[in-house]
């Protein structure tokens, strides 16, 4: 293969995988979550006219700046956190706002504290459940103490640790010793 060859496979992969990776990120942000979830009214039409056609660069263009990514990165960490839609970071900013300023019941936006019924009714279908199959916790310890206090372990069972695990787990396996 000629360094010409190469240089052009390098850029159509390279362009393939930043268009994929876009049409990845955006779709996810704008449609796996509930009304709640989603930040602010999108400035994009997702209409399917636009949709799958890979040569679309206006479309391609308008999926690229509804993030503050730069312009000359390649991001490929999709699995975890990373570059977000405009729209979802906004939202992000007001939430955190709200918290900060609110950070008991945060203004009643889901409900009264502690309950939080009405968050977790516009969530469920987004997780493919019903409301009733969905528990929320106030932070990560408290629901790890929960669903540790909750098991109900017999006298020679055996709790596997590692190294790695956090105190919020490990503490309330010790206490259920």
């Amino acid at each position: 293969m000629s360094d010409k060859d190469s240089i052009q496979t390098n850029r159509s992969r390279r362009n393939f995988l930043k268009g994929a990776t876009g049409a990845v990120v955006a779709g996810v942000g704008a449609s796996a979550f509930s009304g709640v979830a989603q930040a602010r009214e999108q400035k994009i039409d997702w209409s399917s006219r636009g949709l799958g056609r890979k040569h679309d660069k206006r479309f391609w263009r308008k999926v690229q700046k509804q993030f503050v990514l730069d312009k000359r990165t390649t991001y490929m960490n999709i699995g975890t956190t990373g570059s977000m839609p405009k729209h979802v970071l906004e939202g992000y900013e007001d939430n955190n706002k709200l918290v900060a300023k609110f950070p008991w019941d945060m203004k009643g936006k889901f409900g009264k504290f502690p309950y939080v019924s009405d968050m977790i009714a516009e969530i469920a279908p987004g997780f493919g459940a019903n409301a009733d199959e969905i528990i929320l916790s106030r932070n990560t310890t408290d629901g790890l103490c929960s669903i540790i206090n909750g098991l109900h372990f017999e006298p020679g069972d055996v709790i596997l640790t590692t190294h790695h695990e956090h105190i919020a787990a490990t503490s309330p396996l010790n206490v259920v010793k």
